[in-house]
């Protein structure tokens, strides 16, 4: 039974890191992404994708960093996009983080959706979903950082699960630095 839960929970990972961002992404040291993350227990996984932006008369780029740490059996995970717009003049929109959760991350079967609030920086909702016949308890978390004009330059978000406590989900996100910490 272990051994199912530890695999769905690596599709999940994998799922919600190439969800995440409808581009082509490209493997890279973690030390080269916005995101530090120091703690042997777990594995880190990192990506970026670069993608030319052009709205109206403006044009740039955007770049986007992925984050996934794992327990080494795959049954807690945490994975975090991190997107920065270059353009001098294009800007993120504020979405809520259901809105921007249910675009990103295209879950299905989330049940008891509860909004947490501000915690550790982050606006943070609860959520439970069955993976391979277990319940696993997971959190969303998002953050907009960077703020210009009428908008932002960048967007944190993330979801972590676990088949155990969600504490432990918030123990690794708190292990986190992201971009506005």
């Amino acid at each position: 039974m272990r051994i199912i839960v530890a695999t769905a929970l690596s599709a999940l990972v994998l799922v919600c890191a190439t969800a995440a961002a409808r581009a082509d992404f490209e493997p890279i040291d973690c030390s080269s992404t916005v995101f530090v993350f120091a703690d042997a227990a777990y594995n880190v996984d990192c990506e970026r994708s670069k993608d030319p932006l052009r709205v109206g008369q403006s044009s740039g780029s955007s770049v986007t960093d992925v984050m996934t740490v794992s327990s080494e059996d795959r049954t807690v995970f945490v994975t975090m996009l991190s997107r920065l717009i270059t353009s001098p003049r294009i800007y993120m929109e504020h979405r809520s983080l259901g809105e921007n959760f249910r675009s990103i991350f295209s879950e299905d079967g989330v049940e008891d959706w509860r909004s947490i609030g501000n915690k550790n920086g982050y606006d943070v909702a609860e959520f439970t979903r069955d993976i391979s016949g277990q319940s696993s308890h997971c959190i969303t978390m998002q953050r907009y950082t960077n703020a210009a004009h009428t908008g932002y330059k960048r967007h944190v978000i993330g979801m972590g699960c676990t088949v155990g406590a969600l504490e432990n989900v918030y123990q690794i996100l708190g292990q986190i630095d992201a971009p506005g910490d």
